[in-house]
């Protein structure tokens, strides 16, 4: 008898009948939720990976085939952006993957988004094509926040991304800028949330910042041209009455049957989250879950959130 369970123990080892120790019972990683939480992340390890996002030994199941894509604001970085939404989709599943663009080395800690938004739209492009090419999947859905948002449609709608894209979500992200937007006292004012800013803007003062490209009208012509979204794309935008960062009418799609245009507060009215919050919220946190995955929908959550940047 001892020699047939030893037996069928190795078969049954061979098969892959047997989990591998430590996989059976993975202890969910932590989310912490709120701009809070994300900033001390950020401080922590500026230019580090979030927990759950860029394990790439990560291979897409069946039940998830797309892997997710996050790409940060401004001035961020995604330790920091995504501190809670990382390793809350990994917990759901889904391989992650993040990345840090545009980063100006002459400003500390390496401010992310200052590059030309072109150019940083290609690094994101080319970030992308890594992760489909790495993980075998045929398609990935992209996350984007803010100037995250635009540069991740940037490489779907400009750069030929479309047929590989499932899903983009932006996340106060605008779907154009227009003369009302002010991008130079917009990044005035950012700069000015962090410690230091008037050291920070001696630094640039004799430096051209790319990223105020973003309000040039031949950038969002060509972002824009046929509509600003492509067939077979699912397209999502998810805001805030309260972020005061990005006009409310910018954010809003054209009425297209694949593009659809969600406010926190319709879901969540105790929840006040602003501009840089978007991405630590419980209740957007939901929301992309269901546009990720419509055949298991779920009640977003909710929570009182107090406003933020």
């Amino acid at each position: 008898m001892r020699r047939l369970a030893i037996c069928l123990a190795a078969c049954a080892a061979v098969l892959g009948l047997i989990v591998p120790a430590g996989t059976a019972n993975a202890e969910p990683l932590k989310v912490n939720w709120g701009f809070g939480a994300g900033l001390q992340a950020g401080l922590r390890d500026w230019n580090g990976s979030p927990a759950g996002a860029n394990d790439w030994s990560c291979r897409p199941s069946a039940a998830h085939p797309e892997p997710v894509v996050l790409v940060p604001s401004t001035l961020t970085s995604i330790s920091m952006d995504f501190a809670a939404l990382a390793p809350y989709l990994r917990n759901e599943g889904y391989c992650v993957f993040a990345l840090n663009y545009g980063q100006d080395p002459f400003v500390p800690p390496g401010l992310i988004g200052l590059d030309d938004p072109v150019a940083s739209a290609r690094t994101v492009a080319e970030f992308a094509e890594k992760v489909l090419a790495t993980t075998g999947a045929a398609k990935l859905d992209l996350i984007g926040h803010s100037q995250g948002g635009i540069l991740a449609r940037y490489y779907t709608e400009v750069l030929g991304g479309a047929p590989k894209v499932r899903t983009y979500l932006g996340l106060g992200s605008p779907y154009r800028v227009d003369q009302g937007f002010n991008l130079v006292s917009f990044a005035y004012n950012l700069v000015h949330l962090l410690p230091n800013a008037d050291e920070i803007i001696h630094r640039l003062a004799d430096r051209t910042l790319g990223v105020l490209d973003l309000a040039n009208g031949e950038l969002w012509n060509r972002l824009n041209a046929r509509g600003g979204t492509t067939a077979g794309v699912n397209y999502l935008t998810i805001g805030s009455r309260t972020d005061f960062t990005i006009p409310a009418d910018t954010l809003v799609f054209p009425p297209v049957p694949n593009a659809k245009n969600l406010w926190i507060q319709d879901y969540c009215a105790t929840d006040a989250t602003g501009h840089f919050g978007l991405a630590a919220d419980l209740t957007v946190a939901d929301l992309i879950l269901n546009q990720l995955d419509p055949a298991h929908p779920r009640q977003p959550g909710c929570r009182v959130v107090l406003p933020s940047p």
